[in-house]
């Protein structure tokens, strides 16, 4: 698909009106609607032994453990 010219100095014109805060909350959006990703309804911690890693519950169900989390608890075993 072909880029419409005509539209580019108009987006040029709003992203530079817009906050950096408010282009990444808009980045976002479209993103969630791209690629439909689902949303996290609750946020917690999980107990491993004596490391709470954090974990959260997606909007249909599936129980997820945020991998960033894993990885920072990970260091406490060591």
């Amino acid at each position: 698909m072909a880029k419409d010219e005509t539209k580019v100095p108009g987006a040029l014109a709003r992203a530079k009106k817009l906050s950096p805060d408010q282009r990444s909350e808009i980045a976002k959006t479209a993103a969630a609607a791209r690629w439909g990703l689902p949303k996290a309804s609750h946020f917690g911690t999980i107990a491993v032994g004596n490391v709470e890693i954090p974990c959260f519950v997606l909007e249909d169900g599936r129980r997820v453990i945020s991998g960033r989390g894993l990885t920072s608890s990970t260091l406490a075993f060591f």
